[in-house]
């Protein structure tokens, strides 16, 4: 089974930024535990350790984001800016951005249904993440691939956290497991 993890500039500063927060509040709890601790980390501990586990709790989507491929079957999973449906529940307050909810998209296709794939706008189809964010965002950028299914179902994979080299590898493997070839803009990927 091979397995692709996003390398975007927005995941790596989100995962620097986790780091510097835990070790904050790693370093803190130490100093109060050995009974060295200043007062400015007396009095802001446990604001420390509330950023810290709502921090972690928050990457948790993002750590879950990747491409598998293998024993019949495609896997992806991406986070994306949700809309939920009116009266619909709504998400936890750390996943809530406004209007829209921050949610783990996390499915399985088996290989053998594909019958079709290609960026959402060749396909004729609008993209499932509300959040607004183009191709060319530096952090956490969307270009959404459509997979189309022998059984009518559509599925969504945002191709534009993954480097040039990384997208080549999974349309290639895609192609070469299914005999389907990308479709629109995708297919210069494989060139």
């Amino acid at each position: 089974m091979k397995k692709y993890r996003p390398h975007c500039a927005g995941y790596i500063l989100l995962y620097v930024l986790v780091l510097l927060s835990a070790a904050d509040a790693i370093y803190t709890l130490v100093c109060q535990l050995r009974g060295v601790a200043n007062e400015m980390q007396t009095s802001f501990a446990l604001f420390s350790y509330v950023i810290c586990v709502i921090a972690l709790i928050y990457t948790w989507v993002y750590v879950r984001s990747r491409v598998e491929i293998g024993d019949g079957k495609l896997r992806v999973a991406f986070p994306a800016s949700i809309r939920p449906k009116p009266g619909a529940p709504r998400g936890s307050f750390i996943y809530r951005q406004g209007d829209t909810d921050l949610k783990l998209i996390d499915k399985t296709i088996p290989l053998k249904d594909i019958v079709r794939y290609g960026y959402v706008e060749d396909l004729g189809y609008e993209r499932i993440d509300a959040g607004g964010a183009g191709e060319t965002n530096p952090l956490f950028p969307v270009h959404e691939v459509a997979i189309l299914t022998s059984d009518n179902k559509r599925y969504h994979m945002n191709a534009a956290i993954y480097s040039a080299k990384q997208k080549k590898a999974i349309f290639a493997q895609i192609q070469d497991l299914t005999g389907v070839a990308p479709e629109g803009k995708l297919a210069e990927v494989l060139k």
